[in-house]
């Protein structure tokens, strides 16, 4: 069997292809900031340790503050973000998409509020997956934003506008924004 290379190991069309094969779209930073800008939040996440200076300088030159959001699974990372840009929405995701060691995917991805409380994060970013009722109401009770992610289907899309979460981080802006306006008539 062949396996597919790193996502790092491809062009960009050919990055794109693979998404498209998958039913989704890839897009640039400058496209996500074309088709969010006045219409909704733009949230980033940073996939790599220290490049939280870089980052900001570049998000910062094209967004205004109030609709900007940042994220990393890294607590460090968020933490970063808190010091340099007190004034930006900086959150922690949590959900290992495949935990591979299942005590610690509980503790630090079912139960994240010591890393939530630490790093100081301004919202949580749940996968899909651990947006159920319990967990919810338990970030909550913290009074943190919950934003879930990578939400695509249009049935996941219905059940988080349903449980009023602050956002959907999805890879189908278009399409999840129409549902978003027609939940709201």
């Amino acid at each position: 069997s062949s396996t597919s290379p790193p996502v790092s190991a491809l062009t960009m069309a050919e990055a794109r292809a693979r998404m498209r094969a998958g039913g989704s779209e890839l897009n640039t930073l400058a496209e996500a900031i074309e088709t969010c800008r006045g219409r909704c939040g733009l949230n980033v996440e940073l996939k790599e340790l220290n490049q939280e200076a870089d980052a900001l300088s570049l998000l910062q030159q094209n967004f205004e503050p109030d609709n900007l959001m940042m994220q990393s699974f890294y607590a460090r990372v968020v933490w970063q973000l808190r010091k340099r840009a007190p004034h930006i929405q900086s959150g922690l995701l949590v959900g290992a998409a495949t935990p591979s060691d299942p005590w610690h995917w509980r503790k630090l991805d079912l139960y994240p509020e010591p890393r939530l409380l630490g790093c100081r994060a301004r919202f949580v970013a749940p996968r899909k997956g651990l947006a159920k009722p319990a967990f919810l109401a338990r970030m909550r009770r913290l009074g943190l934003p919950i934003h879930v992610w990578t939400v695509n289907e249009e049935a996941h899309v219905q059940r988080m506008l349903a449980a009023d979460v602050d956002g959907i981080i999805t890879d189908q802006a278009e399409r999840v924004l129409a549902m978003r306006d027609q939940h709201r008539q």
